[in-house]
C-alpha cells in the first residue's frame, strides 16, 4: 500500500497555522502525522510526507500540499486535522462515497482508542484537498483543540502508543481493499 500522509495547515503559530486553543492544530497534527507514518511504514506500507513546512497564505500552503500528492502515484490520501468549536470527538471529511467505508472504520478506529466521541464521515466537496488531490482523499479531524478531555486524551494516546495498534487496522483495512478490488477486476477480465 502507497499513501500520502500530511498535516493540514502551516507551521505552529505563523501565517497558515491552524486552530489554536488548549491545543495548538498544527504542533499536534504534525506529532499525529509522524507517528502515523512511522507505523504504516513499520507494517510495510509506503508513505510519503507531504505536509506543507512553512508559513504562508492559505491558499499557497493549500497549493503545496495538492502538488505533493499529485508528484506520488498512491493509494489514497491522508489528511491530518484537529477541530475547534467547543465540541468533542473525531470525524472524518470525504469527497465522495467511494471512501465512505475506508472513512468509517477510520473514525470508528480513532473514537475507540482515543475513547471519544465519533462524530462520524461527512461528505464535503468543497474542501480543496479533497477536491483537488488525485487519489481518494480523507481529512481526518481527530479531536478538538478546544476541549479538556480530547486534550488529555490525545496527549496520553501519544505517549503510549496506541497508535500502532490502530495504524496496523487501518493498514490490514487497506490491504484487503486493494486485494478485494483485484479480484473483482480479475473476475472481469
Amino acid at each position: 500500500m502507497v499513501f500520502n500522509i500530511h498535516a493540514g495547515h502551516g507551521n505552529p503559530m505563523g501565517r497558515g497555522c491552524g486552530a489554536v486553543g488548549l491545543l495548538d492544530e498544527s504542533f499536534e497534527a504534525r506529532r499525529v502525522k509522524d507517528e502515523l507514518i512511522r507505523q504504516l511504514r513499520y507494517y510495510g506500507a509506503v508513505a510519503y510526507d507531504c505536509t506543507f513546512d512553512g508559513n504562508a497564505s492559505q491558499n499557497t500552503i493549500l497549493n503545496g500540499i495538492v502538488k505533493k500528492c499529485n508528484s506520488h502515484a498512491v493509494d489514497k490520501d491522508v489528511s491530518i486535522h484537529l477541530n475547534a468549536g467547543g465540541g468533542t470527538g473525531v470525524e472524518v471529511y470525504i469527497y465522495s462515497e467511494d471512501m465512505r467505508k475506508c472513512a468509517e472504520i477510520t473514525c470508528d478506529l480513532i473514537s475507540r482508542y482515543l475513547g471519544i466521541r465519533n462524530r462520524g464521515v461527512k461528505v464535503n466537496k468543497s474542501l480543496y484537498v479533497l477536491r483537488k488531490t488525485a487519489a481518494p482523499a480523507m481529512l481526518v479531524e481527530c479531536a478538538f483543540v478546544d476541549n479538556e478531555i480530547d486534550r488529555e486524551t490525545l496527549e496520553m494516546e501519544l505517549k503510549s502508543g496506541v497508535p500502532l495498534n490502530m495504524c496496523k487496522q487501518i493498514q490490514n483495512f487497506f490491504h484487503a481493499y486493494i486485494c478485494l478490488f483485484e479480484q473483482v477486476l480479475l473476475q472481469e477480465i
